[in-house]
């Protein structure tokens, strides 16, 4: 499977119904972790991984939309570069 095609299956699968619904449950856990008076030291640690963990989603998918953006531009960038070298190299023989 194309590299490209498999990050954005993950991103669709990222943005999916259940994913949502994952990513809803973490925040919601989150955000009562943090409005908890006098957390204990683990659910400290846990408020921490949390925002770690939803940070680095958020960091991974921004680089994977590059990432596709920049494979698809490279690839239309190559294709017109096949069709003209090819052109001009036919125009090179003739002249």
């Amino acid at each position: 499977m194309d590299l490209t095609r498999l990050a954005q299956r993950f991103l669709r699968e990222l943005h999916s119904e259940p994913s949502k619904n994952t990513f809803s449950a973490l925040r919601e856990l989150l955000e009562k972790l943090e409005n908890k008076g006098d957390p204990e030291p683990t659910e400290v640690r846990l408020i921490e991984e949390i925002n770690n963990f939803l940070e680095s989603v958020g960091v991974l998918e921004s680089h994977l939309k590059s990432y596709i953006k920049d494979d698809v531009l490279l690839g239309s960038k190559l294709e017109t570069l096949y069709e003209n070298d090819s052109l001009d190299g036919s125009r090179n023989l003739k002249g």
